[in-house]
């Protein structure tokens, strides 16, 4: 019997990754990372942005108090001790990101210069929806005025 475990223990097999066709591809705009005893769990959040109409100032205000929804499109739960490889894997992403952005970066310098445009210096409507990563909860009723 510990024969068998030992040679299923050593054993490797061959992953097939497989993405089904239909598989939805989600945005997600907010994510909260909550470590537990055994796993982390990663819960990400979508925030579909409400229609205002133009010159709606009061619109503008019941936003700002009552806040917009942040709907949990996917919750993933890893286990602890694999957390560390998925960390590295996006660490490894997140250092590609950062040097195509400082390429981007010396291009819209140029870009600047020739008097052209980027879409990053287009004014936002609000800086509601700009990305948030966090690792603990915020309570729905805290103040988020002092918030960047």
């Amino acid at each position: 019997m510990d024969n068998d475990k030992d040679i299923m223990e050593s054993a490797k097999v061959k992953l097939n990754f497989r993405i089904p066709s239909r598989m939805p591809s989600l945005y997600a705009h907010h994510l909260f990372v909550q470590p537990f005893e055994e796993e982390v769990v990663l819960s990400f959040f979508e925030v579909v942005p409400p229609l205002i109409l133009p010159d709606t100032e009061d619109q503008m205000k019941i936003l700002q108090e009552q806040g917009i929804p942040a709907d949990c499109i996917a919750r993933i739960t890893i286990a602890k001790n694999r957390y560390q490889s998925f960390v590295e894997a996006m660490n490894r992403v997140l250092e590609l990101v950062k040097a195509e952005q400082t390429k981007e970066a010396a291009n819209l310098s140029l870009n600047q210069n020739k008097g052209l445009m980027s879409a990053d210096e287009q004014v936002s409507f609000s800086d509601i929806f700009r990305p948030r990563i966090t690792g603990k909860q915020e309570s729905p009723d805290a103040d988020n005025s002092s918030d960047n």
